[in-house]
């Protein structure tokens, strides 16, 4: 048993084997996807980025607040050695 697939235009049903109906369906859902792509892409991006910074601004305050804690409990050596193995890895991503 065979599937026959139908493709409807203003010429009416045409099968895959009549490629011009066929064709003009491709090209035209080509280029309406590729269309709904580009206007999306600059949005999603935006956001994307947006979100990505402030969280690692909320990260970067809460990793402040623990050396901070910890200096003022402690005292700023032990902080400040603790927190030395960290700064290389946040510079690297600087």
């Amino acid at each position: 048993m065979t599937t026959r697939i139908l493709i409807r235009s203003e010429q009416g049903l045409a099968t895959p084997n009549d490629g011009s109906v066929c064709q003009e369906a491709a090209r035209l859902a080509a280029l309406t996807s590729a269309k709904i792509r580009h206007d999306c892409g600059l949005a999603h991006a935006a956001a994307t980025i947006a979100a990505a910074f402030l969280a690692s601004l909320v990260e970067f305050v809460e990793a402040l607040t623990i050396v901070l804690a910890v200096g003022i409990e402690r005292g700023w050596r032990p902080a400040l050695i603790a927190s030395a193995p960290g700064l290389p890895c946040w510079r690297s991503l600087c």
